[in-house]
Order: structure tokens, then C-alpha cells, then sequence
């Protein structure tokens, strides 16, 4: 094992205590998942489908479809041989505004499916999933699935293929599936019960355990406290000449150096 750099040990060792970090840590959560199997029997278990195969397109990715638009992060982005695309994101902070999220989050989705010129009928199924620790609906309800159907006649489904899912870990298990009881309770509980469940905790407990891990996992956070400026400027410019990076580089750094002396 690699010996860590003097300022990553203190990072860690001043703002991390990681025995206290378990699955509904966002960052914890997206490190879990990105192990495509437990990714796709995640999804498994709340979608109630079998699903052939994963791949993880990314944890933590930003999405931003044209230079004027609100940019967003997707917890954990998933494709499916089929080419389905899944968003899960952990939610600890309750906010009324998450339906309105989700329909954001569907449109980035769907503008990185089909190119210029390509036919809707190439969009695939959209899936963005929030895995909730309060009951957004208040209905003590354990999953509550959306999608669209004819307010007058609800045998008529749009087939638009889009589905959100909000998730309740702490929600009625009635009418819950054996298997996805199971993996709420640990969600809710922290305490494995099954297979599944103990795989993931213990996935949990070598991320707290192992150094170089526990690196990747501050080096997510910090990523998630503090973007750099620069950098998320370069991501809109693309492949923008050095000259012009390098002023982008000066101004940014005058703007900030400003800030920093009011």
C-alpha cells in the first residue's frame, strides 16, 4: 500500500471520522454502488425486474446539455445492456422541490441518449430513483412509483418511458417484497439481514478500513465541497485554445483574489 501524502492524512484525520459513516452517506452510498453487480441487484430489488447487466457510466456526474443551462449531478448513473439509463440518489435533506428535480433530471438523461438528427424512437427508458430518509408524500408509504397515464381514462399509459421512484426507508413494509424489505431495513437500520444487505456492509466497513479508500472517499467529498472554478469553466469551453484557457485562468483568479480582500 502506497504511502499517503502528509496533506491527505490531515484531511482526513481533521474532517472525516469514518467509523460513523454508513450506506446513507452520499458519498459513502455512490462508492457502494459503483461495484456494478451490487449496482444492478440494487436495482433489482426496487424495480422488481431482472436486469442482465450494468455498467457503471459514473458516480457523481455532472450533466449540463447546453452552456445556458442549470447543470446537475447525478449520485449514481447506470446503464443497462439495453441501453436504459438509471439515476439513484441518496436524499438525507428533505425538499418539496424533488418532483420538480426529478423532471430536470430526466431531461439531462435524455438529452445525452440521442444526437442531432436521431429519431425520438431511439430514446430509451429513463429511471431516476431517490432513495429518501423522510416521507416526501406522507403517506407512510414504503415506494410511491410515478409515471404518466391519462388523468380520464388511467388505463391509457403515455409510453413516454419514463418512471420516478421515491423511495421511504422508513416507510410501512406492507405489501413490500421480501428481498427489498430487506434491503430497506438496512437502509433504515444499518443492520444486514440477508446476503445482499451484508455484502454491502461489508463494503462499507473496507472502505473505512482501508487507507487508500478512504483517500478516494475525501477526495469525492472535497470534490463535492468546493469546485473548482476554473475547472468547471473549462468544462463548457471544451476544447478552447491554451490562449484562450489562459485568460479564462487570469480572470478567474482576479475575480476570486478580489473576493478574498473584501
Amino acid at each position: 500500500m502506497g504511502h499517503l501524502p502528509e496533506r491527505e492524512v490531515c484531511y482526513m484525520r481533521r474532517h472525516i471520522d469514518f467509523d460513523k459513516i454508513g450506506i446513507t452517506d452520499d458519498v459513502m452510498f455512490c462508492t457502494v454502488l459503483s461495484n456494478s453487480e451490487d449496482c444492478r441487484e440494487f436495482l433489482q430489488r426496487i424495480l422488481g425486474i431482472e436486469i442482465e447487466e450494468i455498467v457503471i457510466v459514473g458516480t457523481q456526474v455532472s450533466m449540463k446539455s447546453n452552456f445556458h443551462a442549470k447543470g446537475v449531478r447525478l449520485d449514481v448513473y447506470a446503464k443497462d445492456k439495453k441501453g436504459n439509463a438509471y439515476d439513484i440518489e441518496m436524499q438525507t435533506t428533505k425538499m418539496r422541490e424533488l418532483p420538480l428535480r426529478s423532471r430536470y433530471y430526466h431531461s439531462e438523461m435524455d438529452s445525452y441518449q440521442i444526437a442531432a438528427g436521431e429519431k425520438y424512437g431511439n430514446l430509451k427508458h429513463s429511471i431516476v430513483i431517490f432513495v429518501c430518509n423522510f416521507d416526501l408524500f406522507a403517506k407512510n408509504r414504503s415506494v410511491y412509483t410515478f409515471e404518466s397515464i391519462c388523468r380520464e381514462d388511467t388505463e391509457i399509459h403515455l409510453q413516454d418511458k419514463r418512471k420516478t421512484i421515491f423511495i421511504n426507508i422508513n416507510g410501512s413494509r406492507e405489501d413490500v417484497p421480501e428481498e427489498l424489505a430487506h434491503l430497506l431495513d438496512y437502509l433504515k437500520t444499518k443492520t444486514p439481514t440477508d446476503g445482499f444487505t451484508e455484502r454491502l456492509e461489508q463494503r462499507v466497513l473496507e472502505i473505512r478500513r482501508d487507507t487508500l479508500l478512504q483517500r478516494d472517499y475525501a477526495g469525492a467529498l472535497r470534490a463535492q465541497e468546493k469546485l473548482d472554478p476554473y475547472e468547471v469553466c473549462c468544462s463548457f469551453l471544451g476544447d478552447a485554445p491554451d490562449e484562450e484557457k489562459a485568460i479564462l485562468q487570469e480572470i478567474v483568479n482576479t475575480v476570486f483574489t478580489e473576493g478574498e480582500t473584501k
